[in-house]
């Protein structure tokens, strides 16, 4: 049960999301504006997502960024977001190893490593903050471990040795004032 109301547009965006797991693709993706809510986003589709059988039997949502504010971000957000899921959310950057929980938001350069890698077991959903970066070696590699591309290189590359990602894009209208009259939800 998540401690915020999403406005409409967000709620849209993840019944698109469902939409298109439903419709069998692996990969959408959510566009919206800066300010629009994408960290209240992910971290609801998390909280429903560890209510799904598949996941909530030692299933495990790891999430990716690029920053140590992102990473910070993702953490606090998901526990405004999910206040009674607190401690199941964990961090792995740097020196710090909590990799056994539920939630783990981990730094890209961190899973750079093999062996920080190894240590994250049972993922079932992976979520990328700033999804345009997976064309790096680095995202692709490290999202590849976990089963979310096949091998390297591949058939359905695009000639450079990209993978096309994502499946499907779900874009939010720029809206000039949110559901409450506030203007990106500030």
């Amino acid at each position: 049960m998540t401690g915020l109301s999403l406005y409409g547009f967000q709620r849209e965006c993840l019944d698109a999301i469902y939409q298109k797991f439903d419709e069998g693709e692996t990969r959408p993706s959510a566009v919206i504006p800066t300010g629009g809510g994408k960290t209240v986003i992910f971290s609801t589709l998390i909280d429903e997502a560890l209510d799904r059988d598949d996941i909530a039997k030692g299933g495990r949502v790891l999430v990716l960024a690029h920053t140590t504010e992102l990473v910070e971000q993702a953490v606090d957000e998901f526990r405004m977001v999910n206040p009674s899921r607190r401690g199941s959310v964990g961090i792995v950057k740097a020196q710090r190893n909590e990799f056994r929980r539920d939630v783990v938001v981990a730094s890209m350069q961190t899973l750079g490593s093999k062996r920080r890698r190894a240590m994250i077991k049972n993922v079932r959903l992976i979520i990328v903050d700033e999804c345009d970066l997976v064309m790096s070696k680095s995202y692709r590699t490290i999202l590849t471990h976990f089963g979310a591309f096949g091998a390297l290189p591949c058939d359905d590359c695009d000639g450079r040795g990209y993978i096309p990602v994502p499946d499907s894009v779900f874009g939010a209208p720029c809206p000039a004032k949110c559901d409450d009259g506030k203007v990106g939800g500030f």
